[in-house]
């Protein structure tokens, strides 16, 4: 049994290093800060088990640097700066986690972003090396593992892409920032055992700000794991080198010289995030902190739910394979130097995808329309009049929907029909006497019916199968319900060309409910689709509560921000304007998007392994 014990975060001010006389004194001044603050943290709320401190805390991240500049300034992991922390990690007997810009001599004019974990004993204990970085979105230049994925396999062997270490106070491992936008890395560390993840981050100020903080509780949520999420608090840049961090062009410099930065770059935020995707402690600005929360593993083990089994891996090693997004090996033969090399390659990929009809780029062919769902009562009993006064009134809310707000798309909730497990004749005649396209979920299939009466899609939970149906408004999918908390559910639609994710939803009131909401808009985020959700709204006749349901459907865009929501339960109409060309217009961008980026191929083999498990242990199993 491990008792329940403490961790922290330290969100540290960065001071950015310059080439030249003071490179190495900077680097100490950053460290020495850190080591400063983690004392603090001792001090001030007692000694904690696991610290994490910040990406790139040691140096500093610049756009502009070149392969060469970077194999200068960046640290060696194992190095005298890790040597430094080994002693402090021995002295307060705690686990240490950091990420920093890494230069290996055995990878000649490559540098890697490198997280590491410190145990007790002042040694290194794990290693990861970022996979989901700046270099695609031509940010940076450094060299990620499926860059040279056949290389970095043969050198370590595939455990090495997605490390997890057993130790006394939980099974750990390390994702770094931008990493947390595809869930992938934390399910593969999760598949692998991991009970915590540390997330040293480096989250600038910016419009996707609250999307990252969504992600990281849906990371946690979704794998039943803690997060502990890292950020930098302050960053001094001066003025006086041929750039810096960040620059907005050679002028402010010119006229600026010896001037700073922003040194609230950030907007910190740093937290630690429970199982069940709760913050537990926060930053809730930017500057120096240090946060603490009790983490309790025993806690964590009783409540893990499996979310992926050895037959649903099989079914997503087969779709990730077939998928085809960013290939590996794009810099194996020849080590990225200009950054403008990640955006190209993005851009082969998206063409990729639109040769093979899977995105569609825009054309002006699909004016925007308006997408309603319902939040409807449910009678809740098994009888024929119950089911035929569920559709009624579910027929008299979508009349008024289009007659309200011009609804062309109309999405109802699961169960909505009550106990039926049919769809009534009725309702596919209303479609086309109404011309409008309707979709939800019977207590056994989920269903698209099209304007002209045809049920043009239907499936049924666990059967293996990902269906996307091509409309005048958009490629629909339909997620049911609890099946929205499994990521690899939308991303296999959105990566078989889903733009729109109905979600007929079924949620009582629970404890669970704030972590619904925001798996829903990271979901829209993270796979660049719309998204639906139909909640019921109330019950009658039944011996359960009237509002069992605490409402809450909404309509959220591409970008993980909610287009309207109904604030409570009851009964509602919601509508919402879809413009399919704007996503379309984004689909085909190289930047934040996050499906061309995605590298299916180098998850794809750990599903397959994991499903091929006859026996899995539980603690892999339970995920």
């Amino acid at each position: 049994m491990i008792e329940p014990y403490s961790v922290a975060a330290i969100q540290t001010r960065i001071r950015h290093v310059r080439k030249g006389a003071n490179q190495q004194k900077t680097i100490k001044e950053n460290l020495y800060r850190s080591i400063a603050l983690i004392d603090y943290a001792a001090v001030r709320f007692g000694a904690a088990k696991l610290v994490v401190l910040p990406e790139f805390w040691l140096t500093g991240a610049d756009h502009a640097r070149s392969v060469q500049d970077w194999t200068e300034i960046a640290p060696r992991v194992p190095g005298w700066e890790t040597d430094a922390l080994g002693e402090v990690c021995q002295e307060q007997k705690f686990y240490l986690a950091a990420a920093t810009m890494e230069y290996d001599p055995t990878w000649p004019d490559r540098w890697f972003n490198c997280a590491f974990i410190i145990g007790p004993n002042g040694d290194i204990i794990l290693k990861y090396r970022k996979h989901n970085c700046g270099n695609l979105s031509g940010v940076l230049n450094n060299t990620t593992p499926g860059d040279v994925y056949d290389a970095y396999v043969d050198r370590y062997g595939e455990e090495a892409l997605f490390p997890v270490v057993d130790t006394p106070i939980g099974r750990l491992g390390c994702m770094v920032c931008f990493d947390i936008n595809f869930g992938e890395t934390a399910r593969m560390l999760a598949l692998r055992g991991a009970e915590i993840i540390c997330h040293p981050t480096g989250e600038p100020h910016g419009p996707h700000r609250p999307s990252w903080e969504m992600g990281r509780r849906t990371r946690a949520f979704e794998n039943g794991v803690y997060l502990i999420s890292a950020n930098h608090g302050e960053y001094l840049a001066p003025v006086d080198d041929e750039h810096f961090m960040d620059s907005p062009g050679w002028l402010f410099q010119e006229r600026r010289r010896g001037e700073m930065a922003p040194p609230f770059r950030t907007a910190g935020g740093s937290e630690i995030v429970d199982y069940r995707g709760h913050v537990i402690g926060r930053a809730e600005g930017p500057g120096e902190a240090a946060i603490t929360a009790e983490v309790n593993i025993n806690a964590l083990r009783r409540s893990r739910e499996q979310h992926v089994t050895p037959s649903r891996a099989q079914a997503f090693a087969v779709e990730y394979a077939r998928a085809r997004a960013c290939p590996l090996n794009l810099f194996l033969d020849k080590p990225m130097q200009d950054r403008r090399e990640g955006p190209q390659a993005m851009r082969a990929t998206i063409r990729n995808f639109v040769e093979r009809g899977i995105f569609r780029a825009p054309d002006a062919s699909v004016e925007p329309y308006t997408l309603s769902v319902l939040q409807t009562n449910i009678r809740v009993d098994d009888s024929d009049e119950a089911t035929a006064e569920n559709l009624d009134r579910s027929l008299q809310l979508v009349e008024e929907a289009i007659a309200r707000d011009g609804a062309r798309l109309v999405v109802l909730p699961a169960g909505w029909l009550g106990h039926s497990p049919v769809l009534p004749q009725s309702l596919t005649d209303f479609a086309a006497a109404h011309d409008v396209y309707l979709a939800g979920a019977t207590s056994d299939i989920a269903f698209v019916i099209d304007a002209d009466g045809r049920v043009i899609l239907t499936c049924r939970r666990d059967d293996g199968q990902f269906p996307v149906v091509d409309t005048p408004y958009g490629r629909l999918a339909v997620i049911v319900a609890d099946e929205m908390k499994v990521l690899e559910f939308s991303r296999i639609l959105a990566l078989k060309g889903a733009e729109i994710i109905l979600h007929p939803s079924h949620e009582p009131h629970s404890a669970g409910s704030e972590s619904w909401e925001q798996a829903r808009r990271t979901r829209a985020y993270e796979n660049m689709v719309f998204w639906a959700s139909a909640n019921f709204g109330s019950t009658s006749r039944g011996r359960q509560p009237h509002f069992a349901s605490r409402g809450g459907s909404e309509i959220v865009n591409f970008d993980g921000k909610v287009l309207a929501a109904v604030d409570g339960p009851g009964e509602a109409i919601l509508s919402a304007s879809i413009d399919l060309e704007y996503l379309r217009w984004h689909k085909t961008r190289p930047y934040f998007n996050f499906l061309m980026h995605l590298r299916t191929d180098l998850y794809a083999p750990s599903y397959r392994r994991f499903g091929e498990v006859a026996s899995p242990t539980p603690e892999l199993a339970r995920v």
